[in-house]
């Protein structure tokens, strides 16, 4: 999978160890987001650092980061 080597990759970079939490997609970016990254700990699941495929596109950022 490229996505697990570019995370390796990444991960070489900061001086890190990749480790990996597999998950679904759910209905949105957005709610993915939510639930993996920021809310994770809430809900009972691991904390993810960085995630893999997400949208790179100015509609996204706007929703997610409120940079617009």
């Amino acid at each position: 999978m490229v996505d697990v080597e570019i995370a390796r990759l990444i991960a070489d970079c900061v001086g890190g160890e990749a480790r990996f939490n597999f998950v679904a997609a759910g209905e949105n970016p957005d709610a993915d987001l939510r639930t993996n990254l920021w809310r994770a700990a809430l809900i009972g699941r691991r904390i993810a650092n960085v995630m893999m495929r997400v949208p790179c596109e100015s509609a996204f950022v706007c929703r997610v980061e409120r940079r617009c």
